[in-house]
Formats: structure tokens, sequence, C-alpha cells
């Protein structure tokens, strides 16, 4: 089992994940749900937690079962080690690797990363597992089952790109990643422990070619971070500066950007409003970029306040895509693609980016608080509690609806670059030149596909199946376009890939203000193309 212990923040964070993903599947229905309406994530929680103490159930006990050994290699072709993402999922009886879908009732997996060296040694339950071995969206993913028993288990495997952006000038970066430096050692308040050293390891693992480290509270992992710059990765100093009212990213900046949060009697609006044109301006004059972070979440202290929608201008880019939730309908991404949109469509365009907000490289955050939510839903579907009719009827919709796109999002996410921001760049990386590709939207966003537009052409590829691509314009959507999977499937040797790629005749679209591009499956695979604008 998991580490990971009681924590009431996350918990919720959980339940409000799930309840956005309900929110979601219950619009495309056309259903409306009353009790919804009536249920938040801290009604819920509250709730769970009196069923928890009336039938003293707890979090599941820290498994004392026999573990083994796991050496494991990971090369790029044949002989060149590379760090690589590897992932365990335990297997039952009757599971097999060919049809594993990761929606099994459960939401634990082991997340492993090989070292700059391509090597890792792990002690492992015994057990047989479903391997995937990955590294970001430019490679295949190796798919594996492995046996971890009282011999050790000692493997190689050898990852293959189906392309190379960076030939073409385009690299893929995390903008938003905390370490050790946001946690109370450093003075800060989150429970994280990864040094710098760990972090660069974690998204070199997952095929990333720049990354920020932005803690919050301080600059003081700049010199660390600096430190991590390696032939095929470029460290990003930053930092995530909290206002009380949004936060906000200093990309780029050496100086300890601080906002004064003032206390009641002076928490003016005039006030508030000069803090943030202050520090915005402070970033900018330091050469760096001002962005808005997860502009919509559900946490006031840290979602931009509607009050001060009419200040966007002070920013340069805005993170519509968080890491920590996934981005589909009732969402809080949703509601920042949304929010997003409605600026680009007044002709206030920000450029788009992803982060993703890890604070746990691990992954593995929500794996015993989803055990014990399966347990109190198994209570309440005997003993009912008739003065809580609408979170059980809440809580039994989430079970029907929402933990199916719940239990693979979590097992597929909440890592060092799950989602990323490509950039398109000339010649060397330089922070210069990753702010300026930032600030001028040359970038697209994923967790998954690879997708741009250049001279007519659309580039599609992705290491699983899609479903659709979509067009939009400032009318809202253009076309859809039903993908062939079976016709864009590759297999070069082991290695299997899709190439939907093709050219764009379009006369009418290139008529309009400005067009964007999505590719999806589901919330696990999909990518979004920041506007191309008509010359």
């Amino acid at each position: 089992m998991s580490k990971i212990k009681h924590d009431p923040g996350k918990e919720r964070k959980f339940l409000t994940i799930a309840l956005g993903i309900l929110s979601g599947k219950l619009q495309e229905e056309g259903i409306d749900c009353e009790a919804l309406s009536k249920c938040d994530a801290q009604k819920l929680h509250k709730f769970l937690q009196k069923v928890s103490k009336d039938y003293e159930i707890t979090y599941p006990k820290e498994e004392d079962a026999p573990r083994g050994k796991l050496h494991v290699v990971t090369y790029e072709g044949s002989r060149k080690r590379t760090p690589a993402q590897v992932k365990l999922w335990k297997l039952e009886d009757g599971d097999n690797t060919r049809d594993f879908t990761k929606v099994n009732g459960k939401v634990a997996a082991i997340r492993l990363i090989t070292g700059f060296d391509g090597e890792l040694d792990a002690d492992i339950p015994y057990g047989r597992y479903y391997c995937e071995v990955s590294k970001g969206s430019e490679y295949g993913i190796i798919k594996d089952t492995i046996e971890i028993g009282p011999k050790k288990t000692d493997i190689r495997y050898h990852l293959k790109r189906f392309i190379d952006l960076s030939k073409l000038g385009w690299y893929a970066g995390d903008l938003h990643h905390h370490s050790i430096f946001s946690s109370p050692v450093y003075k800060g308040d989150d429970d994280v422990t990864e040094s710098p050293h760990e972090v660069a390891n974690s998204m070199a693992a997952m095929g990333l070619r720049y990354g920020a480290l932005s803690d919050h509270h301080n600059v003081l992992n700049h010199e660390e971070w600096r430190k991590q710059e390696r032939e095929d990765f470029f460290p990003i100093v930053s930092k995530e500066i909290s206002t009380s009212n949004g936060h906000v990213m200093s990309l780029g900046v050496e100086p300890d950007v601080i906002f004064d949060i003032p206390d009641d009697e002076h928490r003016t609006d005039e006030y508030m409003r000069s803090e943030f044109k202050r520090i915005t301006d402070e970033i900018k004059e330091n050469g760096g970029l001002a962005q808005i972070n997860h502009p919509c979440d559900l946490s006031r202290s840290i979602s931009w306040n509607p009050a001060y929608y009419d200040m966007t201008g002070i920013f340069e880019t805005m993170e519509i895509w968080n890491g920590s939730v996934p981005m589909i309908k009732g969402s809080t991404n949703f509601k920042a693609y949304e929010f997003w949109l409605s600026m680009l469509k007044k002709g206030e365009y920000r450029p788009a980016t992803t982060g993703s907000d890890t604070h746990n490289i691990k992954a593995d955050d929500y794996d015993d608080f989803y055990v014990l939510l399966q347990k109190l839903h198994k209570v309440m579907s005997v003993l009912r509690y008739p003065e809580h009719k609408d979170e059980i009827e809440v809580l039994d919709l989430i079970f029907e609806k929402a933990v199916p796109t719940l239990e693979k999002w979590v097992t597929t996410s909440l890592t060092s670059g799950c989602v990323r921001t490509y950039i398109n760049v000339k010649g060397k990386l330089t922070q210069g030149k990753v702010l300026d590709a930032l600030r001028n939207g040359r970038s697209f966003l994923t967790n998954g596909p690879i997708l741009f537009y250049k001279d007519g052409k659309i580039t599609l590829m992705s290491a699983r199946p899609l479903q659709y691509l979509r067009i939009y314009t400032p009318e809202g959507l253009y076309k859809e376009k039903k993908l062939n999977s079976r016709s864009a499937l590759i297999k070069d040797g082991d290695n299997i890939f899709y190439d939907y790629s093709f050219e764009l005749k379009e006369s009418k679209l290139f008529t309009k203000d400005w067009f964007y591009l999505t590719a999806v499956d589901d919330c696990t695979n999909q990518a979004f193309m920041n506007p191309v604008f008509r010359a």
C-alpha cells in the first residue's frame, strides 16, 4: 500500500475532482441532478468522516507482504541508456496484459523512474504485474507482464522514438512543479519531499527537455535547480507567488518577487489592484514572464478573483490545464479553458499553457483514500442515512458514472510532465528563447499526442489511438474529423504508434481571424494547439 497518510486537504481535492467529472457526465447526458447542486466536496467529506467514525472504518494498514528485488535498465535504441518511466499495476487472477484497462476498482499504480543512468532498483511486493515503460510523447509505449518473487527480476527495455521533435525545433517542458523547497523545511506549507535533482530526473524520464521548478514562498531552489542543466535538459528558474486572490507565476526571474498580502483592515480593492500591477511589472522588468495559474480553481485563495477579470492584460500567459485535475467538461480546468476562450473571442489573447503542479512524483496521493472510500460506499449501500440522502445519491452517482474515468485518469496522471507544453524555438534552448516562445504562443499542450500546424499541414501523432480532431474558430466548432486509427496504425518492429497527419485543405478556414485545433480520445490522451492567427 501507499505510505500516504490521512490528509483532509487531499481527500477533499479527490472528491472535488470526482464531482467535476460527475457534473460533466450529467451535462453530456442532459440529466439535472438536484442532489448534486446541494453537495460540494466539503459536505461530502464531512459526511464520509461521520460514516467512518460511526462504523470505525479506517485507512488500510500498510501491507506486511514479502518483497522481491526488481532491477530495470532502460535504453534509447539498442545501446544508449536513458531515464524513463516504469509503471506497475498489480494483476489479479484472470487479468492479462492484452486487455488490461486500468479500470479495475483501484487507483493504485507503482510509479518508478530509472535514473539519469537509465537504471533502477526497487523492492516490490510479490505478485504478477502489468508494466508500461514510457518516455513522453515521442516514444512508443512498451507493455509487459512481469513476475516479482523470491528471485531477483532483472529486465532490459529498449525504447524507440517514432519522431524526434527537437529536429523540428519542438521541445516539451513542465512549467509548474514543486520540490522540498515548498515544504515546511523551508517555511512553506506543502507536503513535498523531492529534491531538485529528483524532480529533474523525473522530468527527464517523461521526455521533457526543459522545466520550471516553481516553488512557493521563496526562491531558495534557484541555485540547486540551475545545477540540473544537462545536454538534453534545460532548467528554468521560477516561483509561484501566493496572493490570497490567485497564484501568479514568476517565470525566469532571479529576485524573489513578493506580493504584500495586507491585513483585513487594509485589504482594499485599490490596494490589491496596485499590488497585482506592481508584481507583474517587477517580473517583466527582470526579464521574466508573468503567468496566471489555475484561474478557476474552487479554492478562492488560489483562484483568480472574478473582481479582477478586467486586469488579465497584466499577464502574458495563462495556465488553463493544470495536471492535478483532468481536462474534462465540468472540471476546473474546463472552466479555465472557457475563461481563456471568452477572452480570446474579445480579442484579449493570452497564450495557453499547462503545468503538472506536481507535489509528489510517486503519484500515489489518492491510493489509500480511494480504498477507504470504497469501504465507506459499501457500508452506505446497506446502512442508509435518511438525513443524508443527498450525499448518498451523489456518492452513488460518482461510483456509477465517474469512477471509470477517475480510475484511469488517476493512474495515468499526477506526476512530472503528466501534462506538458511543447514550444517551438530556433537553435539551442535558452531561458530567453523558452519565455519568448511561450509569450508568442508558439506552443501546443498535451498529455500524450503531438499536434501542431505548419505550412498547411497538420502533424498529429500519438503512441495511443485517438478518436477526433476538432477545429475551432471565433464562431465555435468549425469541423470535427473522425480519426481512423486502423489506417493510422504504424508498426515498426515492436514499436507501435499512430500517424494521423494530413494536409489542411480548408480555404474558408483561412478567412477566419484565428483557428485552433484539439485532438482527443479521452481525458488521458488529448492535445490542444494555441491559435493560428490570420496573417
